[in-house]
């Protein structure tokens, strides 16, 4: 059933509307974006990048941290437990160092 709040003009068979359907809702919880989240869907397991300090070079160190998740949408998933409220985590990949290996020394040419 769908019910409608009062309007200033009738609703008439064969009009056209856009609705949002809420098919649940959690209050004060946890959340991270879903572009944080790595899904395991074989061991049906969720893990995250959690940022745990910085490396010389300045990027995040990390460690792999697994999740219980809730409810989620286009968005954000809530976090039942592996994480508290201040924690860090990384949104993407961390881009692995990349070294030259063309150079004098390493039989690519040079002196």
């Amino acid at each position: 059933m769908v019910a409608f709040e009062p309007l200033d003009k009738p609703v008439l068979v064969g009009m056209t509307a856009d609705a949002t359907l809420v098919t649940g809702k959690q209050d004060n919880v946890l959340l991270v974006p879903n572009a944080a989240i790595t899904a395991d869907r074989r061991a049906g397991t969720h893990t995250v990048n959690l940022v745990v300090g910085e490396q010389e070079d300045g990027q995040p160190q990390v460690e792999s941290r697994q999740i219980a998740i809730g409810l989620r949408d286009s968005q954000f998933t809530e976090v039942r437990a592996g994480l508290t409220e201040g924690d860090r985590v990384l949104v993407g990949e961390l881009d692995a160092p990349t070294v030259d290996f063309s150079g004098p020394g390493f039989g690519g040419g040079g002196d």
